[in-house]
C-alpha cells in the first residue's frame, strides 16, 4: 500500500519545474542556486543530493512548503528571507525582513577594519587581505603610520558599527579581532532583535545600542564603520530590494542624507575617530568628495563600494 505521506514527485522533477518557473521572472539572476538553497533548507539535505538522489520522492508536507517558497521567490521575495539566513565572511547570519541582507561587497569593510586594528595595535598581520591590491595597501599603510603618535597602544580599541542591521559587519570584526570592543548601533528596535540573536549565536561580547547615529552617544571611538542607506531615492533597483527595509536602502535625493548627518555629527565631537569607513554607491563619489571636504575629512582609501576617511 502506498505511503500517503509521500508524494509522487521526485526531487529532480521538482527541481526542473521550479527552475522553469523562476526563469519566467527575468529579474531573478540565479534560479538554479535559489532552488538548491530552498531545497536544502526545507528538506534538510545537502545540496549535492539533488543531483546524486534525483529519484528521491518528496514527502507531501515538505512538497507543499517547497511549492509555497518557490512562489514566494517568483514574486521576488529574496531567498535569504525565505531561509532566514545569509552567509557573510564565512559565517551564516540570522536575518529577517527587519534587516538588510548582507552583501559580499561589505566584506571589504571587515578586511579594512582588521587591517587597521592590526596596524594601530602594532601587531603582525597574520592573514593576507586578498581584497586589497598592494597599491591600495601601501596608500592606506602610509596614512595609518602617520597616526601612531596619536594613539595609545595600550588602550583597547573601540569601534562603532553604525546602522548595524543583522550585525554582520561588527560581529565578523569581533570574531576576527578579540581584543577590541565593537558597539552595534541601529535606530530600529526590530533590527536590534535580530542583531541580538546573532550576538548570542556567535557568543561575541558586542554592546547593542539603540540610537540615531551617534546622537546622545559620548563613547570615544577610534574606528567608525557605517553601512548606512546610500541609494538615491529615485534610483531603479532590482525588485528583490523592494522587499528589504526601504529606510535601510534609500537616503534622500542624492543618497547622502544620512552621511551628511553622520559627518556633521562626527565633526562636532571632541574625541574624533581616527578613521571612518563607509559603504557607498559608486555613482556618488564626486558628491561624496565635496561633502567630506566640507567637514574637513580627507579620503585615504577608495574602492568601488568602500571609502575610508580621516579628519585633516
Amino acid at each position: 500500500m502506498k505511503n500517503k505521506t509521500t508524494s509522487t514527485l521526485t526531487l529532480k522533477n521538482w527541481f526542473d519545474r521550479s527552475i522553469r518557473l523562476l526563469k519566467n521572472n527575468s529579474s531573478i539572476g540565479a534560479p538554479e542556486l535559489d532552488c538548491q538553497i530552498i531545497a536544502e533548507y526545507v528538506l534538510r539535505i545537502p545540496r549535492y543530493k539533488i543531483f546524486t538522489q534525483p529519484d528521491f520522492l518528496i514527502p507531501t508536507k515538505e512538497l507543499y512548503v517547497l511549492k509555497k517558497y518557490i512562489i514566494f521567490r517568483y514574486l521576488n521575495l529574496p531567498t535569504a528571507y525565505i531561509v532566514q539566513k545569509k552567509e557573510f565572511y564565512g559565517h551564516d547570519f540570522i536575518i529577517s525582513p527587519a534587516v538588510l541582507i548582507p552583501r559580499p561587497e561589505s566584506e571589504l569593510m571587515v578586511d579594512l577594519a582588521k587591517y587597521m586594528v592590526s596596524k594601530l595595535k602594532k601587531r603582525p598581520i597574520l592573514d593576507s587581505i586578498n581584497s586589497l591590491s598592494e597599491y591600495d595597501v601601501s596608500i592606506l599603510d602610509r596614512s595609518l603610520l602617520s597616526n601612531y603618535h596619536d594613539y595609545d597602544i595600550d588602550t583597547k580599541l573601540r569601534v562603532a558599527d553604525i546602522g548595524c542591521g543583522s550585525g554582520n559587519i561588527g560581529i565578523s570584526l569581533s570574531i576576527e579581532s578579540d581584543d577590541i570592543t565593537v558597539d552595534l548601533i541601529d535606530i530600529s528596535k526590530k533590527a536590534l532583535k535580530i542583531t541580538k540573536l546573532n550576538v548570542n549565536k556567535f557568543a561575541t561580547n558586542n554592546i547593542l545600542i539603540h540610537g540615531d547615529l551617534l546622537n546622545g552617544n559620548s563613547n570615544k571611538y577610534e574606528l567608525i564603520l557605517a553601512n548606512l542607506p546610500y541609494v538615491p531615492i529615485l534610483s531603479s533597483v532590482n525588485p528583490d530590494v523592494l522587499h528589504e527595509p526601504l529606510n535601510s536602502v534609500f537616503s534622500g535625493i542624492d543618497g547622502l542624507f544620512l552621511y551628511r548627518r553622520l559627518f556633521s555629527t562626527l565633526s562636532k565631537r571632541p574625541d574624533k575617530p581616527l578613521y571612518i569607513l563607509i559603504e557607498k554607491f559608486p555613482d556618488i563619489d564626486s558628491d561624496l568628495d565635496q561633502l567630506s571636504s566640507l567637514y574637513n575629512l580627507k579620503k585615504v582609501f577608495q574602492s568601488l563600494f568602500i571609502n575610508v576617511y580621516s579628519f585633516k
